[in-house]
């Protein structure tokens, strides 16, 4: 069955990602000249500032969970889950596993194609608004950004994904009753994954600070 949802919203938001690059780096330059520096100074400032989030993950504000607690909530509503399991098919390894393994997966790839995104507007937009050439740019942030924020963010992708499916699909399992309950259930979803990723985003704050990636 289809496990996915629809390209189009992952797609516009990833590419919006791109224009923090370039918002922020149009903020930063100012801040960057008052101090004196020029062009090669203003590149490092304003790459630092573009860097200031590592490799950019997927939130859960993000549409994962909504589609999935959507998905499965109306599946049951229409007796689809019941059905399954009827003919012997059990709904978590039909249903529940493969999003939750497609949400593992894609995470760490879609944070990293966001980091390329806004990279690629900063430099842009210093390229054409602020003089700095773009090469110059991509050179300064690839000396600043350290190699550790890469693995920070390709260890924090997965778990945040495993997160942000299991919460979906739990909560989409559990609608009873009317289509109201899809809808609560859709909201209970986004907000307990909101709150598990933040307390885990805390925890491996305190980690990576301890093993000194923070």
């Amino acid at each position: 069955g289809h496990v996915g949802i629809d390209h189009g919203p992952f797609a516009l938001m990833q590419h919006g990602r791109g224009f923090a690059g370039v918002i922020v780096t149009h903020r930063h330059q100012h801040a960057a000249m008052a101090r004196g520096a020029r062009h090669v100074g203003v590149a490092h400032h304003v790459a630092r500032a573009v860097h200031a989030r590592p490799l950019a993950i997927p939130e859960p504000e993000d549409p994962v969970e909504l589609a999935f607690a959507a998905q499965l909530g109306t599946m049951k509503l229409t007796e689809e889950v019941d059905a399954m399991r009827t003919i012997g098919i059990s709904p978590v390894e039909a249903l529940v596993i493969p999003r939750t393994l497609a949400a593992v997966i894609m995470m760490p790839l879609l944070g990293f194609y966001a980091s390329v995104m806004a990279i690629i507007g900063g430099a842009v937009v210093g390229d054409l608004l602020l003089g700095i050439p773009f090469w110059t740019f991509l050179t300064r942030i690839e000396e600043v950004v350290p190699t550790h924020d890469l693995w920070v963010g390709l260890i924090k992708a997965p778990v945040f994904g495993l997160i942000i499916a299991l919460a979906g699909c739990y909560h989409g399992m559990q609608v009873r009753g009317n289509s109201e309950e899809v809808g609560l259930r859709t909201t209970m979803a986004v907000v307990s994954a909101i709150f598990a990723v933040i307390v885990l985003d805390a925890f491996f704050a305190v980690f990576f600070t301890e093993v000194g990636w923070g």
